[in-house]
């Protein structure tokens, strides 16, 4: 049997589980179980039974699968459920940061932009012989200039953060002296 706990919106993860009704205990079941395991894509294996290795009394973990007696069958149970349902949530709020961090970026972004085309680059708008281009890729696309002036010269403007690095202005940098104007 195949159980999933989750979130709202979203998988925690999947608890394989089998019952034993036998007398004596067999380490076959754990290879088993794991293949099983394996082809269902569950994260966590768990066998309860009667008949349990001699070292284990009530649960305990064994090759990479739980072991249970039936009387902890739903507290083990329950615990490794709410053990994928926290390894989810934690997952989660990374992510929910990671994003966060990445819309306050391109909030600034959008701003620093906008204040230079608005201010800084008015003039540049309204002259027929120049193309202003925001996100211009180079080098085939090894590279990018943040907004581009092209009016027989190619004027680049870098919009800089604590975020970014070196890296996209050494590339750039690296282009032949003369394509940019100065």
């Amino acid at each position: 049997m195949v159980l999933s706990a989750n979130l709202p919106a979203s998988s925690s993860g999947k608890l394989s589980w089998e019952t034993k009704r036998a007398k004596a205990w067999s380490d076959g079941w754990l290879a088993k179980l794991r293949d099983d395991q394996r082809r269902s894509g569950a994260d966590i294996a768990l066998i309860i039974s009667h008949a349990l290795p001699k070292h284990i009394e009530q649960f305990d973990l064994v090759d990479g699968v739980w072991v249970a007696h039936p009387r902890c069958a739903l507290p083990v149970a329950v615990a490794l459920r709410q053990g994928l349902i926290d390894v989810s949530s934690s997952r989660l709020v990374q992510q929910g940061q990671q994003s966060k961090i990445e819309q306050v970026y391109h909030y600034r972004d959008r701003d620093v932009r906008q204040a230079l085309h608005r201010k800084v680059l008015k003039e540049r708008h309204g002259d027929a012989d120049t193309l202003v281009l925001d996100e211009l890729g180079l080098r085939h696309g090894t590279c990018r200039v943040d907004i581009a002036v092209v009016n027989g010269y190619l004027h680049d403007y870098e919009i800089k953060s604590d975020a970014d690095t070196l890296v996209a202005a050494k590339l750039r940098r690296s282009i032949p002296a003369g394509r940019f104007a100065r």
